[in-house]
């Protein structure tokens, strides 16, 4: 099983991130004096270092230094690699969450696990709903990620982790094309792509009354740009080249003063992506947005509070008896930034 620590990292980091772990943990062995309360050591750019009370080293990122067993641990990091920024670590457990949670802000860090263990540095008020909690904060960066099968939470690794940074997701930002070259109007607003297996040879942005940026990608596509982009797909004779056509959707809402991003799904192309600016404007991409589109605009709730009802994204398209969504495998990750 494992001790506290150990089995905290394993179910909040996942596999590859333990592995790294370990072999940080291994040029580092042996172990510090214990200091009686969690320290994360960090130099920028040179070394990290996660110190459990009893002196056991948790994680370490760092050079190939030895260690002088019963050390100090701020002494050793401050003789090996400079002036280290000391934060002391708190753990708490809540009530099981909606999902997994990582937050940053003035003077604090925080990171739950899907199973509701907390650890935070700095000063936080440990509550069961830390997104609600932390977003009304003045400079605050929260990511929050989750799967859902109707009725439950499913248990399986999030993207977020150790590095959960990294699963911040930024609000597309995509204006109108803008052109002057027409083709035909397709009657809405798309983006047009021709894929090799995961990656994308060509993609082509098409206003609703058919003004469109770039060159032509091909002869034919001017006159029907869709039916080009699958007849190009298919004339390649491969299964591995495919066409994909995503519709744009567009609304104004009241400006909800912070920048709210989400993205479900994690495939070549998501079942969507949706972006909320602090002004208010709405972008919905992704293979299947145009259903996220329609919930939107048939929910005034969704204006009234789009964080909260983007946090509750799956539950709509369950209750609006989506054939599209997958609930065991489209996870969700919302960005909150204000």
């Amino acid at each position: 099983m494992g001790n506290f620590y150990e089995r905290d990292h394993r179910d909040w980091a996942g596999a590859q991130a333990d592995a790294r772990r370990r072999e940080g943990v291994r040029l580092l062995p042996g172990g510090f004096a214990g200091t009686g309360e969690e320290l994360r050591l960090t130099v920028p750019g040179r070394l990290s270092l996660l110190v459990a009370p009893d002196g056991a080293v948790l994680a370490y990122s760092g050079p190939a230094e030895s260690l002088r067993p019963g050390a100090e641990p701020v002494a050793w990091v401050r003789e090996v690699a400079g002036e280290p920024v000391v934060e002391r670590v708190r753990r708490v457990v809540l009530p099981e969450p909606r999902g997994p949670l990582f937050a940053r802000g003035p003077g604090f860090t925080a990171e739950l696990d899907r199973y509701g263990l907390l650890r935070c540095t700095g000063e936080l008020d440990a509550e069961p709903d830390l997104f609600d909690r932390l977003r009304v904060r003045p400079g605050v960066e929260l990511t929050e990620g989750w799967v859902l099968t109707p009725g439950e939470t499913v248990r399986k690794q999030s993207q977020l982790g150790v590095d959960a940074i990294r699963s911040t997701i930024d609000v597309p930002r995509l204006p109108p094309p803008s052109g002057e070259r027409r083709v035909a109007a397709p009657g809405r607003e798309v983006l047009i792509s021709l894929h090799e297996r995961g990656s994308t040879r060509w993609s082509a942005h098409v206003g609703a009354n058919g003004e469109f940026d770039g060159p032509l990608p091909g002869d034919g596509f001017a006159e029907a740009p869709e039916a080009w982009a699958h007849a190009e797909a298919g004339r390649l004779r491969d299964s591995e080249f495919w066409a994909s056509v995503q519709e744009v959707g567009r609304l104004r809402i009241p400006p909800p003063g912070a920048e709210i991003a989400a993205r479900l799904g994690d495939y070549v192309l998501e079942f969507a992506r949706i972006g909320v600016s602090a002004a208010g404007e709405v972008t919905v991409l992704g293979r299947y947005g145009h259903e996220v589109t329609a919930l939107m605009r048939a929910s005034a709730a969704f204006a009234e509070d789009p964080a909260h009802w983007l946090r509750r994204l799956p539950e709509h398209l369950v209750a609006a008896g989506s054939a599209n969504f997958r609930p065991a495998h489209d996870y969700l990750l919302v960005s909150h930034r204000r």
